[in-house]
């Protein structure tokens, strides 16, 4: 391990799918498209024959004005109105079934943290448990009101088809999988671990979790 200890400090919620150039809906409509994006979304995005760009957050809006990129996800709608894809882009491909939530966290040096008070390890664990729970609840806030904002504009929204979702889906449980399998080669199970975790959660959440509305 890298002998670190991680504190969750906040939770996000669902990004928007692409700030586009051209109307996307299918998995086909990808195929061609200079899409600014990072991690494991650029690997997957190759496979449906689309072109990832990495670019740094300050570059975004200049490609996307002068059409280097076709089109750029970025995070939640809150963020992305702030930075202005909605006016230079004319589609708003939604849901963001790429990123459907994310996680903020503090990392301490395993060393440094064991030096700590007990007292104050628990301090900081539940200064990170209200900062989480603080900022689910405001981004969620701030992304209705953003989303109502844009809906005002002259922006064409497009939900992906539900086909388009679930390769989407079956395309990040595949690359988890594969980069889990190369990482145990190499004697670090971590990625199996976490892979492992979120898929079999999510597997129960898909079957049991159909009580709640969503």
């Amino acid at each position: 391990t890298q002998k670190l200890v991680p504190i969750v400090t906040g939770f996000g919620s669902t990004e928007i799918f692409l700030h586009s150039h051209k109307k996307i809906q299918t998995i086909a409509d990808l195929k061609g498209m200079k899409i600014r994006t990072a991690g494991a979304w650029a690997d997957i995005l190759k496979r449906v024959g689309a072109s990832p760009t990495v670019l740094p957050p300050a570059d975004i809006y200049t490609a996307l004005e002068r059409r280097v990129i076709d089109g750029t996800e970025f995070v939640t709608p809150s963020t992305n109105i702030k930075l202005g894809f909605h006016k230079i882009a004319k589609y708003i491909i939604v849901p963001g079934i790429h990123s459907p939530a994310h996680m903020n966290e503090a990392v301490f040096n395993e060393t440094t943290w064991k030096s700590m008070p007990k007292m104050i390890q628990e301090q900081i664990r539940a200064a990170g448990l209200y900062a989480g729970f603080r900022t689910a609840m405001q981004i969620g806030i701030d992304d209705i009101n953003a989303m109502e904002a844009m809906s005002k504009g002259k922006n064409e929204w497009v939900a992906l088809t539900p086909e388009a979702q679930e390769k989407i889906k079956e395309l990040g449980r595949q690359w988890s999988e594969e980069q889990a399998k190369a990482q145990s080669a190499k004697g670090n199970d971590w990625m199996a671990r976490v892979s492992e975790s979120y898929w079999s959660f999510y597997d129960r959440w898909k079957k049991f979790g159909t009580y709640r509305h969503n």
